[in-house]
């Protein structure tokens, strides 16, 4: 059953006000379908009771309607051209000024169940193994506690595991593990994983060498975009960098980005900041 306008506009209303994301039209019968899923998973005789009792405003205990509502798609090396600019560009300059501290920070925004931050931790171990011996830090975050639980468990299907890492590189990373794949203690002690509603605030999340916001900003609008992309701006250091989604830009923020020399990936550095800016 499609949804109703007064269904769709209380939905869409609730996750702006929780998550600073809109819903797309354009994704109606895939919407329906997830929440109908849930509904059923409920004991509901269809959506529109879901919707009732899911009114705004949504809490932490609603994460599993947030799940159904975003599209948390990922996979690992998921858009090889992004990876590619991170081992030949963007990787080689922040170590070299990273060489005296040797100290290694990045942040995956809407990290989702994990495969990203795994991706980056591999890349790192497989072209640039002499660093990997320093403070690496690598920080998932995501909205969703549960997506949270299962990236920071670092086990996936083998499917999962297939998709994207080729069989001898999944050799090395990923272990059996009932029935299953788990990411090796070495990936593992590399990446941390946070909860956070990266639209709500940034608070604690600074002085990172590279902050990845890929297809995160495809969901806000243009005022939630350029207050994320400020944030992002605020969370990096002097020569950091920013890495968007193929089709994203920092249009809503063009003021405190400029686009890096590369041109296979949209890559941005940060303008210096005002004097006295902070962290919000």
């Amino acid at each position: 059953m499609a949804l109703c306008d007064v269904d769709y506009q209380t939905l869409s209303q609730a996750l702006h006000a929780y998550a600073g994301t809109s819903l797309d039209r354009r994704r109606a019968e895939l919407l329906e379908a997830r929440l109908e899923h849930i509904a059923r998973s409920r004991g509901m005789n269809g959506v529109t009771p879901l919707i009732d009792h899911l009114r705004p405003p949504l809490d932490d205990s609603s994460s599993e309607l947030v799940d159904g509502l975003v599209n948390c798609e990922t996979s690992f090396f998921r858009d090889t051209p992004a990876f590619e600019a991170l081992r030949a560009f963007v990787l080689p300059r922040v170590m070299e000024r990273r060489a005296e501290t040797r100290r290694l920070r990045i942040l995956c925004a809407g990290c989702s169940t994990g495969q990203e931050v795994y991706s980056i931790a591999i890349l790192l171990r497989e072209h640039f193994p002499n660093f990997c011996a320093s403070r690496v830090e690598i920080t998932g975050v995501d909205i969703s506690a549960k997506r949270i639980e299962r990236a920071a468990a670092g086990v996936y299907t083998r499917r999962e595991v297939e998709r994207g890492v080729p069989s001898a590189v999944a050799a090395r990373y990923f272990q059996p593990h009932d029935g299953q794949y788990r990411a090796v203690g070495t990936l593992r002690a590399m990446a941390q994983f946070r909860r956070a509603n990266l639209a709500e605030s940034w608070a604690g999340f600074v002085g990172y060498d590279i902050v990845l916001l890929r297809n995160l900003l495809i969901y806000f609008d243009a005022s939630a975009k350029a207050a994320m992309l400020t944030r992002a701006h605020e969370a990096l250091l002097g020569g950091g960098y920013l890495l968007l989604g193929a089709a994203e830009t920092v249009s809503a923020a063009r003021r405190i980005f400029d686009r890096a020399p590369w041109g296979g990936y949209p890559i941005y550095t940060p303008r210096k900041r005002a004097e006295g800016a902070g962290s919000t």
